[in-house]
């Protein structure tokens, strides 16, 4: 039998009243030793009644002022004293009573595991996350089966219900400069990962969502997971050592063919026309696989796919942007198009197979 380790739980919220107790409900239902249940919550400058909720209950309970999300992870993390840390959405109810018992199966499976994730629905159906539930199937393959994601086998991690090795975490810190996007976890994914750790998917963990969000929000969240990129990318080589940058379709990819046409189009027409042909087919090819996912109508998945070819489009016009106000140095920059070029070369290889070409 395996031993039960202490298992801290971290919640931050910002104005969550509305969801909050019903998350806290989910844990402390868990069928897990109650000594070895510690929650700690941070409350990054609510103005509602989400503090006096969580007082409510058995937890550490720490104040800020809105700091966004990685001072929150950090600020929390000082104060967590299990094993294992599940980082958990104020919004995410923890479906199976036995959640925490798998986390602590799984880490004591294999020592070099830095991360456990699950995976999550929306509680309500005219909820726009269903692009959020789409891609994760289609692009980042985490279906039905366990997935072990190392650097040559890569997809994100899912941060909103996922649980972390305390000891994974002892030297490194989620970034706090991404304010203006997502991508802390995925950064600090790749460090860990570069260090020699793994992570894994189950879909055994499951979480239902109650933050449902509208077309507007939709795209606001697609401004984050664009952002994203450029400030990963920022980080990655701000150092002057060498880290492998894994590539992702939809998340870590870029259109270098685009910028390319772009720039044939001032000498050459017609390679212009070629070159955004082969752009258009190499997008549109990945993301054919949002039509073979099964349980959602064909209206969600092409509006899903055409999110998809939306993003990577208006990624390609504002991350070079965004890069050229950021890059300090002119080693970062001759880092950051080594990791594009090994990324699109990576994209045209996976195009030429799909076609029959390799």
């Amino acid at each position: 039998m395996i031993k039960p380790r202490k298992i801290s739980i971290l919640i931050p919220f910002y104005n969550e009243e509305r969801s909050l107790e019903k998350t806290l409900n989910s844990v402390y239902r868990q069928i897990y030793p109650r000594k070895l249940i510690d929650v700690v919550c941070v409350d990054d400058g609510s103005v509602d009644k989400s503090a006096e909720i969580a007082r409510r209950f058995p937890l550490t309970l720490i104040r800020q002022s809105n700091g966004f999300l990685s001072k929150s992870y950090n600020r929390g993390l000082e104060h967590c004293t299990g094993d294992f840390v599940l980082k958990l959405d104020a919004h995410m109810y923890l479906e199976k009573r036995n959640t925490l018992s798998l986390i602590n199966e799984y880490f004591a499976s294999d020592p070099t595991l830095a991360g456990v994730c699950g995976t999550y629905r929306s509680l309500e159906e005219n909820d726009r996350n269903f692009v959020r539930d789409i891609r994760r199937e289609a692009i980042f393959k985490k279906d039905v089966k366990d997935k072990l994601i190392t650097l040559e086998n890569f997809t994100v991690w899912s941060s909103a219900i996922g649980a972390y090795r305390q000891t994974a975490l002892a030297n490194i810190k989620f970034p706090e400069e991404f304010t203006n996007s997502y991508g802390e976890d995925t950064y600090l994914q790749i460090i860990l990962h570069n260090q020699g750790y793994k992570f894994i998917y189950t879909p055994k963990i499951v979480g239902i969502h109650d933050a449902c969000i509208s077309n507007v929000q939709l795209l606001k969240k697609m401004r984050y997971e664009i952002l994203a990129m450029g400030n990963i990318l920022l980080k990655v080589t701000e150092q002057r050592a060498s880290l492998e940058v894994p590539y992702l379709p939809f998340f870590l990819s870029f259109p270098l063919s685009l910028i390319l046409s772009l720039i044939f189009y001032f000498f050459i027409s017609k390679i212009f026309i070629l070159s955004v042909i082969f752009f258009a087919s190499t997008e549109l090819m990945q993301g054919l696989p949002t039509f073979t996912i099964t349980g959602y109508s064909k209206t969600k998945k092409t509006i899903a796919f055409f999110y998809l070819i939306l993003k990577e489009c208006i990624q390609a016009i504002c991350v070079p942007v965004y890069l050229t106000y950021k890059i300090r140095s002119f080693h970062q920059f001759t880092l950051i198009l080594r990791i594009l070029n090994r990324w699109e070369m990576k994209k045209i290889k996976r195009f030429a197979t799909l076609i029959g070409l390799n």
